[in-house]
């Protein structure tokens, strides 16, 4: 037994190399505002620390089976490393998310629910997102579920007078796609006449026990059914909110109407640019060249030459990433570039000989892994970049190999192939992406293994690439 033991640490330290928890990132999911992965151990099990652009964010589990972590990150590119694992490159699109929260006209007594109106704006979809309130006094978060509207009421419970300080949360998982402040005043409890109806519609508030549930708002009472519909346009002002004290949250039989004063809205936004607020999503002129959709402080009407990228408008610098960074017309305009060539040309014909597999010295043996950072000048759509490596094979562990494009031009793509003794796979990249070859737990897969590169389509000459190929 101890024998079989031995040669099963021997096969693991030889292939995978790796003595502490790490894992790769083979899956992102970048929605507005929050950005959920699915990483892949590479190593032992353990709990591994993830790095966003180098700054440890959060831990995670691994134990041999794939998982999705959700972290928060900002717009833009971002560096994503597991524990030792490679780093990936994740894109998060623009989250143009925001919360307004209003408080009642009238402020609740001590004694009666106190709640505020959350209204969502944005074009972001919200599936999957709820709201969370905490109040500082007791620190607890309640999550409370998003109306079918963009506005909704929340409850937060009995608070003792006084001025209460409430956080606004909308949380997707455990991330937090935005949030607001706001100040919730609590009045006396209710010792004289006047108060006992405060709003006026004929019941008394919960708070001389009556059977007003909301006595901040003449449209909630017990018996109340119609909601307003001044324009007649099918819409309605009014949030989800429980108006006949029931228990029930009633919903508006429309969607939400941001203008009672005008029958035509809502309705779709308009092409072009209007200043007006037509589809009550909180945002005006969304997706015309009036409006900065990549959140970089421009639009197109600012001279954004891609409104769509927040690493290009005219007061960016120019930056080696094959793009007119600031709109000038140029394409990486006096920036400078790796000075070393590439050292692999010409080998379009056979495979341009990587070091494979190196024996480990010491009591263990085994072999340690490879890894080989490429740098490529692909020049046209016809040249084929392509590599060989010997790559050694324990038994009982998950052998594979793995080509990874570390950097390249925005929106290039290449077709990227690994060919083994047993199989071939092919992928087409762009950055951050990966190709992964192997994984069989029995069996040898010792051998040579080619790694071909070609553009996808039309490459621009001084553009490089960087390319990871490593076996373990």
């Amino acid at each position: 037994m101890r024998f079989v033991v031995a040669v099963l640490i021997v096969s693991f330290l030889g292939c995978s190399g790796l003595l502490e928890p790490s894992g790769r990132v083979v899956g992102v999911d970048a929605s507005c505002g929050a950005v959920a992965l699915q990483v892949e151990p590479d190593g032992p099990a353990g709990v591994a620390p993830i790095q966003v652009d180098g700054a440890p964010v959060q831990t995670v589990r691994l134990d041999g089976l794939p998982v999705t972590v959700q972290l928060p990150m900002g717009a833009g590119r971002h560096e994503v490393q597991v524990g030792g694992g490679p780093p990936a490159v994740v894109d998060v699109p623009n989250n143009d998310l925001t919360l307004k929260v209003r408080t009642p006209s009238e402020a609740p007594l001590e004694g009666e629910p106190a709640r505020v109106v959350v209204q969502v704006l944005g074009s972001c979809p919200t599936e999957g997102l709820v709201l969370g309130t905490s109040v500082a006094a007791s620190g607890a978060t309640r999550e409370h579920p998003l109306g079918t509207g963009t506005s909704t009421r929340v409850d937060l419970g009995l608070l003792a007078e006084g001025r209460h300080d409430v956080e606004v949360q909308l949380l997707r998982g455990d991330v937090v796609v935005a949030r607001e402040l706001v100040a919730v005043p609590v009045a006396p409890p209710c010792s004289t006449g006047p108060c006992r109806d405060r709003d006026g519609d004929g019941h008394e508030g919960p708070s001389v026990g009556g059977p007003d549930c909301d006595d901040t708002d003449p449209m909630v009472f017990p018996g109340a059914e119609v909601y307003p519909d001044p324009d007649g346009d099918g819409a309605y002002a009014v949030e989800a909110v429980d108006l006949d004290c029931d228990g029930i949250v009633d919903q508006p039989p429309g969607p939400f109407d941001c203008n009672e004063e005008d029958p035509s809205i809502p309705r779709p936004e308009e092409p072009l640019p209007t200043g007006v607020d037509e589809d009550c999503d909180g945002i005006v002129d969304e997706g015309t060249t009036a409006y900065d959709d990549d959140g970089d402080g421009l639009s197109e009407e600012d001279g954004d030459c891609n409104d769509a990228d927040p690493t290009v408008s005219p007061e960016r610098p120019e930056l080696p990433d094959c793009k007119d960074n600031d709109c000038d017309g140029q394409v990486d305009d006096g920036v400078k570039r790796a000075s070393t060539p590439d050292a692999y040309e010409p080998n379009d014909t056979e495979p341009y000989k990587l070091a494979g597999a190196q024996p480990r010295r010491g009591p263990f043996g085994g072999y340690k892994p490879t890894e080989d950072e490429l740098l490529l000048t692909v020049a046209g759509v016809r040249d084929v970049e392509s590599f060989s490596v010997y790559a050694h094979d324990g038994s009982g562990d998950s052998f594979h190999v793995t080509a990874r494009i570390l950097s390249a031009g925005d929106g290039l793509t290449y077709r990227v192939s690994i060919e083994g003794p047993r199989q071939r796979v092919e992928d087409i990249l762009g950055a951050g992406g990966a190709l992964r070859h192997g994984g069989r737990v029995l069996g040898d897969d010792s051998g040579d293994y080619v790694l071909r590169v070609e553009p996808a389509g039309e490459t621009p000459t001084h553009c490089p690439l960087v390319v990871e190929l490593s076996s373990g």
